[in-house]
């Protein structure tokens, strides 16, 4: 009963409070979502991305490695012969709930 009163008094209903993040460290679409939100070159520079791959390395007692691949279109590209970069990222799996993008290759792609 005290729990519902305490979810109450902050304004949350019990079903809201037993919401659980999903794991970045088992959660490939979570950790995409994620460092879309998170890194600063993802939410500043691209709109959408397509042909995504997310590949992870586990190396021993280190954090949990991984590879993020994909085609980002630019948002200022709008009447552009290149409209957007090839897309490498990689970086670790710091906890469950956070990710970190150590370092990212773009490679401008264009029609001519």
């Amino acid at each position: 009963m005290s729990g519902i009163l305490a979810c109450s008094a902050f304004g949350l209903s019990p079903a809201n409070a037993l919401t659980t993040t999903p794991d970045l460290t088992t959660n490939d679409t979570a950790l995409i979502a994620h460092i879309k939100k998170t890194d600063y070159v993802f939410s500043l520079a691209f709109d959408r991305c397509t042909s995504e791959k997310l590949t992870r390395h586990h190396a021993g007692n280190g954090p949990q490695r991984f590879e993020y691949v994909a085609f980002c279109s630019a948002r200022a590209a709008q009447e552009s012969d290149c409209p957007g970069f090839d897309v490498k990222a990689r970086g670790t799996v710091d906890s469950p709930t956070w990710a970190t993008v150590r370092k990212q290759v773009l490679t401008l792609r264009c029609s001519s």
